[in-house]
């Protein structure tokens, strides 16, 4: 059997990649982010593996927190980002425009996911969360559906009628006098409006409100870490400026979120670093120092991450464990009598992703 016969790297994309948790290589990222209180962001060039991290942690979650905390792993794939425009408060420095739609995003998941937990652990469910759900029931449906379906046509809804703040400071205990008869409302018909764009704002506005009281006891419930991966998905030539509000918001809500629940509700979001460095960010810098780490890849680490697939599949094929990289190839040098490792490294500019490929 020849080298050829047997030898594989897995897949470039993470994301179709069934085999990456036998072989993935953590380089300590995630735990640097995770055991950090203040942490949200895990920051990487591109193709540096930032959603092959999201996916193993998203699929060996008692790897990195305890077992009884809670992780919610959101891909933005297929996610309507138009519906954030109608969102924007006005009165806030353009940093935070889109910092309330995200917030809303986040403390839905946050009900949902405490809400199944008391539920799977066949606890008393806190009467604060059973009324948030109900009342979230009642405007979007039963069960509460997918953010990406929430963030459509079933969050414009919510702009064709007035939602009363007083009637939510009763706890919900009146879910019943909460006329829900707005319609079917499109996107084009609230981009138009400034009423139906008001009641949106005002609604949404006064459901985050009533949504952070009833999380008001979190921190004696279980940790929930939400994590945001392919937030860039939008980022293009004819998106760029609506993109990068709609990511600075999340990075916004996310250190607001953060810093209010004391770390114990914890977004980590998985971005771009040259997109970072061009958001408009209140204190960039320091958010980046205090508050994210970068998936940073060295000759060693990159080397380890190799081996592991490599090794993966000479296993498979019963060979021996292969020591090195270098020795696989039937070249000892390169151009300019460069290590064959040395030489692959420069080519793909030291990022997992291409290594892989070639």
């Amino acid at each position: 059997m020849t080298i050829l016969d047997w030898i594989d790297v897995g897949k470039v994309s993470a994301e179709r990649d069934d085999l990456l948790s036998q072989y993935f290589f953590d380089n300590g990222v995630l735990n640097s982010v995770i055991t950090s209180p203040s942490s949200f962001l895990v920051l990487g060039r591109k193709g540096a593996g930032k959603t092959a991290v999201f996916k193993y942690l998203s699929e060996n979650k008692n790897n990195f927190i305890n077992s009884n905390d809670i992780l919610i792993p959101l891909s933005f794939e297929d996610y309507n980002w138009n519906i954030h425009s109608l969102l924007v408060d006005q009165n806030k420095a353009e940093s935070l425009t889109y910092k309330q739609s995200w917030r809303f995003v986040i403390l839905i998941e946050c009900i949902k996911a405490y809400r199944e937990w008391f539920n799977s652990q066949r606890k008393p469910i806190p009467l604060k969360i059973v009324k948030a759900n109900d009342l979230l029931e009642k405007l979007f449906e039963s069960p509460i559906p997918s953010i990406s379906k929430i963030v459509g046509r079933k969050l414009l809804s919510l702009s064709g009628f007035s939602l009363p703040k007083a009637s939510l400071d009763k706890d919900g205990e009146d879910l019943d006098s909460i006329k829900i008869d707005g319609g079917e409302v499109s996107f084009e018909e609230v981009k138009q409006n400034i009423t139906l764009q008001q009641h949106l704002s005002e609604n949404i506005e006064n459901l985050i409100d009533y949504l952070d009281k009833a999380l008001d006891e979190a921190n004696n419930w279980p940790k929930i870490f939400i994590g945001f991966d392919r937030v860039d998905e939008a980022w293009d030539e004819v998106s760029y400026k609506t993109s990068k509000l709609v990511i600075a918001g999340l990075v916004s809500a996310s250190d607001s979120i953060t810093f209010q629940y004391k770390g114990h509700i914890r977004p980590i979001v998985f971005l771009r670093e040259d997109i970072f460095d061009v958001l408009s960010l209140n204190d960039a810098n320091k958010l980046r120092e205090d508050c994210g780490a970068l998936l940073h890849w060295t000759k060693s680490s990159l080397s380890t991450l190799m081996l592991r697939r490599i090794n993966y599949y000479a296993n498979k094929a019963g060979i021996e464990p292969i020591a090195d990289i270098d020795s696989l190839f039937d070249k000892r040098e390169m151009r300019q009598r460069t290590k064959p490792l040395n030489y692959l490294l420069k080519r793909t500019m030291m990022r997992p992703r291409d290594l892989i490929s070639i």
